[in-house]
Formats: structure tokens, C-alpha cells, sequence
């Protein structure tokens, strides 16, 4: 008897190991995909995101590990090297799939390079605002005390307020929001252009 995709977290660890088996072997069968040891499952495969969230679900309950520190060997190891490599990584496969528990940058220093992705900068964007809100703090000061950020508001952005005003746009972030985070050359920027709350 099958399981259904919400008791996929009843599952033991052996019985994950077990669905990632049958998972792949049924990608194999639906001729959708090429064999995973030989050229690896297709990346229109992946882009599913039934698919995606299952391989995801299923390597986390194999691991045991919640998914921001499922690591890319946890996929090479069930031969789903596909998965991270269709989305940059495991974040940017938890990312696409809705299932980012942990960000990078909560756990260690992230490359520059992790910052050229817009979806990881909006994200973010996005998760700096709520944490500042939650804390009550200015970005100065925030940034001071989560340092690993810095690489993607004084790296990324070099502390250009309008080069991160488009990226908070886009993240629906509002510009009353943004001057709340206090970066330095903001008050130039308020001359310029006028404030839209």
C-alpha cells in the first residue's frame, strides 16, 4: 500500500531511504528521466515542484535534519545530484520549494557569489525586515550583531540605498520600511526621490 505525500513525515528513516528508491525508480520508469547514475534525473524533472518538495521531504526524513542543514552530499549520496544542481544548491531547491527553515546565513558565512542570485537577496531582504521589526533595532545595528549579512548590504549593495531599493521593491518591502533600516547614505536619497509609505 502506497503512502500519501501528508504521511510522509510518519516515515522512519529507513523507510525514507526505501521512498527515495521507489522515487527514482519511478522517475526512471515514466521515461521523464535519464538514469540518475549515468546523466542524472532531468532538470524538467526537478522543476516540478511535486517532485522537488518529495525529493526535499524525503532526504530531510532520511537525514533527520531539518532542511536549511540538509548539506548537497545528503543528495549525492541518494543519487538526486540533480536537485541541487538545477537550483544552485540545496537553499535554493528548499527556496523554490517553500521549504527554507533555516537561511545559509543563520548558519555560517556565505561566498559573495550567494548574493548574485536575486531570489536569495529578495528572501533576504525580506527576512532582515521581519527580524529588525521582531527585534525592534535599526540595520546598524542588526548588522553589527549578525554579521554575516554584512557581506550582502555592504558587499552586495555597498551600502547604495537605491541599488537595494529596487531589489525591496520587488521583495514588496515598502520604503517607509527601508528608511527604518537607517543605512547611511539614505538622507541624499530623500532629497532625490520622495518617500511613497
Amino acid at each position: 500500500m502506497r503512502k500519501s505525500r501528508n504521511q510522509d513525515h510518519k516515515m522512519g528513516k529507513g523507510e525514507a531511504e526505501a521512498a527515495i528508491k521507489r522515487f527514482i525508480s519511478k522517475a526512471i520508469k515514466s521515461g521523464r528521466a535519464a538514469h540518475p547514475l549515468l546523466k542524472g534525473i532531468s532538470s524538467e524533472f526537478w522543476e516540478d515542484k511535486r517532485n522537488l518538495r518529495r525529493a526535499l521531504t524525503l532526504v530531510h526524513i532520511a537525514t533527520g535534519k531539518p532542511y536549511g542543514r540538509l548539506q548537497t552530499a545528503d543528495f549525492i549520496d541518494r543519487s538526486l545530484t540533480g536537485v541541487v544542481n538545477t537550483y544552485d544548491g540545496v537553499y535554493g531547491a528548499a527556496l523554490e520549494a517553500g521549504l527554507a527553515d533555516i537561511r545559509p546565513w543563520e548558519l555560517h558565512s556565505v561566498r559573495p557569489t550567494f548574493w548574485s542570485r536575486p531570489g536569495f537577496r529578495l528572501d533576504a531582504l525580506r527576512w532582515t525586515v521581519e527580524r529588525m521589526r521582531k527585534e525592534g533595532k535599526p540595520l546598524s545595528q542588526f548588522l553589527a550583531e549578525n554579521r554575516i549579512l554584512s557581506s550582502l548590504f555592504y558587499g552586495y549593495y555597498k551600502s547604495d540605498f537605491n541599488r537595494m531599493r529596487g531589489d525591496a521593491e520587488e521583495a514588496g518591502i515598502k520604503d517607509s520600511e527601508l528608511i527604518t533600516m537607517s543605512l547611511p547614505n539614505y538622507i541624499g536619497i530623500l532629497k532625490t526621490r520622495p518617500i511613497q509609505a
